[in-house]
């Protein structure tokens, strides 16, 4: 598999970047708008290995996700403050 391409067989690890995010106006220069001011609010979906792990802002099982690592650092609080 190689990169760089997008069609049938390439890797396809994309980022979409709404551009009209605060942060991103004036949109003077893209570049330097992507470099100095863009953060991960500014990415509205994301392709990895051609899946889509994000759409507009949405990851699928969301909710469990975030709900399974509130758990997670609960545990790791209590095996630090028994330690």
């Amino acid at each position: 598999m190689g990169s760089g391409k997008i069609r049938v067989g390439e890797v396809a690890n994309l980022i979409f970047v709404d551009l009209d995010k605060i942060s991103l106006i004036p949109n003077y220069n893209l570049i330097s708008n992507l470099v100095y001011s863009a953060s991960g609010d500014c990415v509205s979906d994301l392709i990895c290995f051609g899946k889509i792990l994000m759409r507009e802002r949405k990851i699928k099982d969301e909710e469990k996700i975030v709900k399974n690592a509130r758990k997670r650092v609960k545990n790791l609080i209590k095996i630090y403050e028994s330690s």
